[in-house]
C-alpha cells in the first residue's frame, strides 16, 4: 500500500517546485511559459517503486521576481528566480500511508535559462516524504523545453498520416544545420553530433564514446525522447541513461543520469 500511494503521489509529480534563492539583479529574467519534458529518477531511499521517468507539463507565471507554477494536476507551486538562469518553487501535499498520515514536501529547481528566451533548460525535482517518524527522498533529473505564449519553442504534436512515424518535437529538429552537425557546450562531453530521425526514434551520432545512439520519442509528449540503452559511456564513466528534450527546428538537450552517479546536461 505505501509503495502503491507513493507511487500514486509521485506520477502525479506534475511536479513539485523548488524553494526560492537569492535573484540578484536579474528580476527582468524572463521564465514564464508552458514547459514540457521528462524526467528520470536519479536516487530513491524510500524504496517506493515510483516510476522510473515519467513526463510533465508546468505553467509557469512570473511576477517580477516571484514565480508560480502550476503542474499538470494543478497543483499550485510558489517560488521565485535564483541567481542569473533559473527559478525555483516549492509546494506541500498531504498523503496517507495505510493508515499514517505523510507530509511531501516538493521542490523542482530550473537551471541554464541563459538569454530570456530560451527554449530549453535542465531540472532537478526533490521530493521530502515523511510518515511519522521516517523520512526519506526521491530524486529526479530532467530537461524541459519552454513554449511561451503566442508562439515560441516546444511544438504541439501533430498527428501522422504513417503509422509508425511521429512529427512535431524532436522529429521537427533541423537534421541538417549550416555546419553539418550541431556542437553542444560540452557538458557532457558530448561535443558535435550529426542529428537524424528515422521512424520514432532520433540518432545522435558519435554520442560521444558511443558511436550511433538511439532515442525513443515519446509518442504522448514529442519534445522528449529515451535513450534506448542504459549502459552508455559518459565522461569516462559507463553506466549511464540520457534523454533528449526538443524545441524545434534547432535546439535540443542532452541530459544524461546514473543511479548514484553523477548527472549532466549538455545544450546543442
Amino acid at each position: 500500500m505505501k509503495k502503491a500511494l507513493l507511487f500514486t503521489s509521485m506520477f502525479a509529480l506534475a511536479l513539485f517546485t523548488g524553494c526560492g534563492g537569492d535573484s540578484g539583479d536579474d528580476e527582468d529574467r524572463n521564465v514564464s511559459g508552458t514547459w514540457s519534458g521528462a524526467i528520470t529518477r536519479v536516487s530513491d531511499t524510500c524504496n517506493s517503486g515510483a516510476p522510473q521517468t515519467a513526463n510533465f507539463t508546468h505553467t509557469v507565471t512570473q511576477n517580477g521576481e516571484a514565480v508560480t507554477l502550476l503542474d499538470q494536476n494543478a497543483t499550485r507551486y510558489l517560488g521565485n528566480l535564483l541567481s542569473d538562469d533559473g527559478f525555483s518553487a516549492d509546494a506541500t501535499v498531504n498523503t496517507t500511508s495505510g493508515s499514517t498520515s505523510c507530509t511531501e514536501e516538493r521542490q523542482v529547481e530550473y537551471d541554464s535559462i541563459n538569454d530570456d528566451d530560451d527554449e530549453a533548460a535542465s531540472m532537478e525535482v526533490r521530493i521530502e516524504r515523511t510518515c511519522g517518524s521516517t523520512k526519506c527522498e526521491i530524486s529526479y533529473t530532467g530537461t524541459a523545453a519552454r513554449r511561451v505564449a503566442g508562439g515560441g519553442a516546444t511544438p504541439t504534436p501533430q498527428p501522422s498520416g504513417t503509422p509508425g512515424v511521429v512529427t512535431g518535437g524532436c522529429a521537427a529538429i533541423n537534421p541538417r544545420p549550416a555546419a553539418g552537425t550541431y556542437s553542444g557546450n560540452g557538458g557532457c562531453g558530448l561535443s558535435d553530433v550529426k542529428y537524424t530521425v528515422s521512424g520514432q526514434s532520433v540518432i545522435l551520432e558519435p554520442f560521444g564514446a558511443n558511436a550511433a545512439t538511439s532515442f525513443a520519442i515519446n509518442t504522448a509528449n514529442t519534445s522528449s525522447a529515451t535513450s534506448t540503452r542504459n549502459d552508455l559511456t559518459i565522461n569516462g564513466v559507463t553506466g549511464y541513461s540520457c534523454s533528449l528534450t526538443c524545441a524545434a527546428p534547432s535546439t535540443f538537450t542532452v541530459s544524461c543520469f546514473k543511479e548514484g552517479g553523477t548527472t549532466c546536461t549538455e545544450k546543442f
